[in-house]
């Protein structure tokens, strides 16, 4: 286990990517309330934002989308809102990394970087339900989560 200052980080189990994913939100807004610096949480907030940009680009491509309209048409209004969606959380998670960059890493993280990781973690997780949705009016029944 990573112990740096007073603030011990913990380690991420691994397991299936979505889990690890819900644990490295859990572990970066948990440092993030203790006022950890970027320097004491960069591993698990690098893991984490190294995660999303995985799921949005290969999970969530642009293939995801074709897929779905090829096979169901009368969804393409619905599937532009989702890219839509989709490339404001790539945006918020873009500004996130840069002002990851630009915080002094020695010192606690301000109110407006852990305000911005909040308002992230609430628009990806608003995306990722109306991704759910979808896939639910395409596959009633499917257990998606």
């Amino acid at each position: 286990m990573y112990e740096s200052g007073a603030v011990p980080l913990p380690v991420v189990p691994r397991s299936t990517p979505l889990f690890r994913t819900r644990v490295l939100v859990e572990i970066v807004g948990h440092l993030l309330s203790a006022k950890a610096t970027l320097k004491e949480i960069h591993v698990p907030l690098d893991e984490l934002l190294q995660q999303f940009e995985s799921h949005l680009l290969y999970d969530l491509g642009h293939t995801f989308y074709e897929e779905a309209v090829f096979e169901n048409p009368w969804l393409t209004r619905a599937t532009e809102a989702l890219r839509q969606q989709q490339a404001e959380v790539e945006n918020a998670l873009h500004r996130l990394r840069q002002s990851a960059q630009l915080e002094k890493q020695t010192e606690p993280v301000s109110a407006n970087f852990r305000q911005q990781f909040e308002e992230f973690i609430d628009r990806f997780s608003d995306h990722e339900a109306s991704i759910e949705a979808f896939m639910q009016s395409v596959h009633p029944g499917h257990a998606f989560a």
